[in-house]
């Protein structure tokens, strides 16, 4: 059966996170030679190694492996919270930091209350600690802004919306919503910053998109000894779903998921360890070493599809063919970055992080990648898919780089597979590892 490839745009929220959205710049030989004629593709003939790898003649490029994993997980790396973010201790300085510790301990006491304790108190709610989480209360006298629209005859002075927003502006961060939060209830907090302390003692309003809103300060009442308090509280306090905390789980469990939360982009494997996949399918984040992650299970069973790589010897020296076969019995689609069907690709080198860009003629043919010479500067975000019919496939040759150096290197990259009908895809994720001599 003969293949029929048809390319159609996706938006970027359609692949799930699949694509980055753009690359480093990477090189590829001469970055001043820049071939006119379009690369064939055509596979040289092969021969087959002792290792079970293939080796195009003379080049001393070998494909030594090609693993494609039966599970595919993303864990996003959401940092100290899912939503929330509680600050970690150890990165506080004192005296900040002395007065969580001492919270922690038993209650922070002080018959002062200096600027300082204010601010620190009204913008540190959450803290972490040892994989452990706390929130913090404390008995110094607040702050509570409150407003209501009113005529402008009602009031004395009225401020512009620019002196407003320069007022509200503090640290770099311009909160804009304070009127709309003063409306909705009041705002309340622990320490006003001194643009907005002034603009509140010389303005009664302000005129807020073509409104006249009149804000009123209002101080609670405390006396001394001023108190910081820290209780525990569960991962889950800090997210909108239930949180996993994988820091008790066994041995196995918290391995994979530190590689899976260290790989960027997708994370395949085989055998995955008891507990793994049932701690991901019931809740919606997992907690481990002081970070919060994503649990989504993109693969559960193998997709139908065979992904290959061969070493072929390419109109300027060693290269690599990928090719991507469709074992199901209807049109599967695939979906990748620019330009389709595999994307931009690069080795790395096994013992670093050394890349070396592979090149196809594809990249300066393709709208969405940016080259100069022999380097890909940049690549759009966008999502190509490929329709692949039964039993057909689709191929690319990549041209490896002229001066890489010899060694092990790892191709390790994925695309998008959507199964026919009602079908359930997933992500193909793939590893190649190859020997340059």
């Amino acid at each position: 059966m003969q293949r029929r490839d048809a390319l159609k745009l996706l938006p970027t929220t359609a692949l799930g996170g699949l694509l980055a959205g753009c690359t480093d710049s990477l090189s590829s030989g001469d970055p001043t030679d820049t071939p006119t004629e379009p690369s064939t593709g055509a596979p040289a003939t092969e021969t087959a190694t002792t290792d079970g790898g293939t080796e195009a003649p003379e080049s001393g490029l070998t494909v030594q492996s090609v693993d494609v994993g039966q599970y595919v997980l993303r864990l996003n790396d959401l940092g100290t919270g899912p939503g929330i973010q509680p600050t970690p201790v150890s990165g506080l300085d004192d005296p900040e930091r002395s007065v969580v510790e001492q919270a922690i301990a038993g209650g922070y006491e002080s018959d002062d209350r200096p600027a300082w304790l204010q601010e620190f108190v009204a913008n540190t709610r959450y803290v972490s600690r040892d994989g452990s989480y706390y929130e913090l209360e404390h008995t110094l006298p607040t702050y509570e802004i409150t407003a209501d629209r009113v005529d402008a005859s009602q009031v004395d002075s009225v401020a512009s919306y620019d002196e407003y927003e320069a007022a509200v502006t503090h640290d770099g961060v311009v909160f804009s919503g304070l009127v709309r939060v003063a409306l909705d209830g009041g705002y309340e907090t622990a320490h006003l910053w001194p643009s907005l302390d002034s603009f509140l003692a010389e303005y009664d309003a302000v005129d807020y998109r073509g409104e006249t809103v009149r804000l009123t300060l209002a101080t609670g009442d405390a006396a001394p000894p001023f108190t910081v308090t820290a209780s525990e509280i569960p991962a889950s306090a800090l997210a909108d779903g239930s949180v996993w905390d994988a820091n008790g789980a066994s041995d196995e469990v918290p391995a994979v998921l530190r590689e899976a939360g260290e790989a960027s982009g997708v994370y395949s494997l085989d055998d995955p360890p008891e507990g793994l996949l049932a701690g991901l399918d019931e809740h919606d984040y997992v907690s481990l070493d002081g970070r919060f992650y994503t649990t989504y299970v993109e693969n559960r069973e193998p997709l139908p599809v065979t992904l290959d790589a061969t070493a072929v010897e390419g109109e300027e020296g060693p290269a690599v063919e990928i090719s991507l076969r469709n074992d199901a019995d209807a049109t599967v689609s695939v979906t990748s970055g620019a330009p389709a069907p595999f994307g931009v690709l690069s080795l790395r080198a096994a013992n670093g992080d050394r890349r070396s860009l592979l090149w196809t003629d594809a990249y300066e043919e393709s709208d969405h990648v940016h080259t100069e010479g022999r380097s890909v500067t940049a690549v759009n975000s966008i999502g190509l898919v490929t329709e692949v019919e039964a039993g057909g496939s689709v191929s690319r040759t990549f041209q490896v780089a002229p001066d890489i150096e010899p060694g092990e290197y790892v191709l390790d990259d994925s695309v998008g597979v959507e199964l026919p009908g009602d079908e359930e895809g997933g992500t193909l994720d793939y590893t190649v590892r190859v020997r340059v001599a």
